[in-house]
């Protein structure tokens, strides 16, 4: 008889020349090989196998039924997942008319998260130099993709110093926590009325 047990998250399978004698307890006919498989849950890695059943970290292996036995395999929960702004700067000129902002997940996909952003000035002034916006940004249980979010850019004729406001990444949610890069600084560029220009990255 084995009997499999799971110390952290994952789960463990005996292959089908085993009989159920329990929840996770299998009977082989003696001298025969069980093939143990684990699988971590997304949040969490494998560490290895109990020493009585190999002791190494591999996720399937072989034991020998030639007694009863207690397989444990032991698992550890990853970092959480963070959520950070891709450059801690961008500079846009303002004749672009969009300001495109990239936000990362990182170290994690397991579960639905989302994190929220907050538009400071600091020497802008919301509803004249930029439209003042803000949604959630959302990944899905999996998702690692990079997400954008775009801030609007009024373009108006006079001739002024350039300008700057702050973004920072507020709320997350899922047990995601900030990275990094927690706040970004955006530098809108005056553009006389002849010149345009683009998004840079700085």
């Amino acid at each position: 008889m084995i009997a499999l047990t799971a110390s952290g998250n994952g789960t463990l399978k005996a292959d089908e020349n085993g009989i159920a004698c329990g929840v996770n307890c299998f009977k082989y006919v003696a001298g025969t090989t069980a093939t143990l498989t684990v699988t971590p849950r997304g949040d969490s890695e494998f560490i290895n196998w109990s020493e009585n059943c190999g002791g190494n970290n591999n996720p399937q292996i072989q034991v020998v039924m030639d007694d009863n036995k207690t397989c444990t395999a032991y698992f550890k929960l990853l970092p959480p997942p963070s959520v950070q702004f891709s450059i801690p700067k961008y500079v846009v000129n303002e004749a672009d008319g969009i300001a495109s902002l990239l936000v990362t997940r990182a170290t994690s996909g397991f579960g639905n998260i989302s994190v929220n952003y907050q538009i400071t000035d600091i020497t802008t002034t919301a509803g004249s130099d930029y439209s003042s916006v803000s949604a959630p940004i959302v990944w899905k249980d999996g998702d690692m993709d990079h997400k954008a979010f775009e801030i609007p850019i009024f373009l108006d004729t006079e001739a002024e110093n350039d300008e700057i406001l702050k973004i920072t990444l507020t709320a997350p949610t899922g047990g995601a926590i900030l990275g990094p890069n927690q706040e970004s600084v955006l530098t809108i560029v005056d553009t006389p009325p002849t010149g345009a220009g683009s998004l840079q990255l700085s």
